[in-house]
C-alpha cells in the first residue's frame, strides 16, 4: 500500500455555526494528483484554502508526511497555491513574475535566470520572458502562473479553479498540459474544480464533495463509472446529459475520447453515473485505468 503524504484526518470548517467543511477525511499518496470536484457552494475551496492553513479548523487534522501542521502558518508549510485568475504581478514581466519566489529564498541572479528559462520551457512559455502579464491571453498567464508555483519546488500544489476562467476549447487543451506538467514534475497536487472534464483528465484520484461532506472518493475511472449511491443528486439534466455524445481531447499528448458525456450540464447533477453507458476510453497506464472499456 502507497504510503499517503497529505492526510485530512475529519476535517471541519465553521462559519459561525454553518459547517463549511464536515468531517472530511481524504489522503493523497506522493506524486498523485487529487481533484475535489463539486458544485458552487460544496465547500470545496474552504478546504484547500484549510490545507494551505488559510482557514481555521473547527475539528480534525491537517498531516502532511506525518507532521500534524496545527499551528504551522501557511508561510512555514511550504505549500504552493494557485487561483484561477493567476494573480500575477502586472508590474513585473514574466522571468520576474515566475523568480519572485526564487529571490524570496535567496537564490543567486544566474541561478534564477536559469531556473526560469527551465520553467519557461515546461509550460511552453519560451520567448516571453520580458512580457508583461497584460500583453498575454488568459491560457498564457494561467501557464506562467503555474510556472510561478512550482519555482520553489513546493511540497504539494494548491490547484483553486485554476481553469475555470477559460474558454472550453483552451481549458480542454490546458488540462492536458497541466496533467503531463505534473507527472513530468512528480508534483503531489489537489485541484478543486466544478468541471467534470478537467477533473478526469488532470487527476489520479477523485472526490465527490456535496454540502460540505464527501460522498465519493476513489480511483479517477472508478468513480467515472461507478453507480450513484447514497446522497448523489439526480435530476433531469443527468438524462439530458446522456446522449451518448463523444469529446476528442488530449491525455498527457495522447488520444483521449470521454463517452457519453455532454458538456452543456456544468455541476455534479451531469455526472454519468447509473447509465448503461457510463465509462471511458483511456490509454492503458493512465490514472484509473483497469482495463474493460
Amino acid at each position: 500500500m502507497v504510503e499517503a503524504m497529505l492526510e485530512l484526518r475529519d476535517v471541519t470548517v465553521r462559519f459561525g455555526a454553518l459547517a463549511a467543511v464536515s468531517s472530511v477525511s481524504l489522503s493523497v499518496a506522493e506524486g498523485d494528483v487529487l481533484a475535489v470536484i463539486g458544485p458552487s457552494g460544496c465547500g470545496k475551496s474552504t478546504l484547500l484554502r484549510a490545507v494551505a492553513g488559510l482557514e481555521p479548523l473547527a475539528a480534525g487534522s491537517v498531516v502532511w508526511d506525518g507532521h500534524d501542521l496545527a499551528g504551522v502558518p501557511t508561510h512555514e508549510r511550504g505549500f504552493a497555491l494557485m487561483f484561477q485568475d493567476g494573480q500575477l504581478f502586472n508590474h513585473a514581466s514574466v522571468a520576474e513574475n515566475i523568480a519572485y519566489a526564487l529571490r524570496l529564498r535567496g537564490l543567486g541572479r544566474a541561478s534564477r535566470r536559469g531556473r526560469v528559462e527551465e520553467l519557461l520551457e515546461l509550460v511552453g512559455m519560451q520567448g516571453y520572458a520580458d512580457r508583461r502579464p497584460s500583453t498575454l491571453s488568459g491560457g498564457q498567464q494561467q501557464r506562467v502562473a503555474l510556472a510561478r508555483s512550482l519555482a520553489a519546488d513546493p511540497a504539494l500544489l494548491l490547484l483553486d479553479e485554476p481553469l475555470s476562467a477559460l474558454d472550453r476549447s483552451l481549458r480542454d487543451r490546458l488540462a492536458g498540459d497541466l496533467r503531463e506538467i505534473l507527472v513530468q514534475t512528480g508534483t503531489t497536487a489537489v485541484m478543486v474544480t466544478h468541471d467534470h472534464d478537467e477533473a478526469f483528465t488532470v487527476a489520479d484520484r477523485m472526490a465527490v464533495m456535496l454540502e460540505g461532506e464527501i460522498a465519493q472518493e476513489g480511483p479517477t475511472g472508478e468513480v467515472w463509472r461507478a453507480r450513484c449511491r447514497g446522497r448523489w443528486p439526480s435530476s433531469s439534466a443527468t438524462r439530458r446529459s446522456w446522449r451518448g455524445r463523444r469529446r476528442s481531447g488530449s491525455w498527457g499528448g495522447r488520444p483521449l475520447v470521454v463517452a457519453g458525456w455532454s458538456p452543456g450540464e456544468r455541476t455534479v447533477r451531469s455526472w454519468p453515473c447509473g447509465r448503461a453507458r457510463c465509462g471511458s476510453t483511456r490509454p492503458a497506464g493512465s490514472p484509473g485505468w483497469s482495463g474493460g472499456r
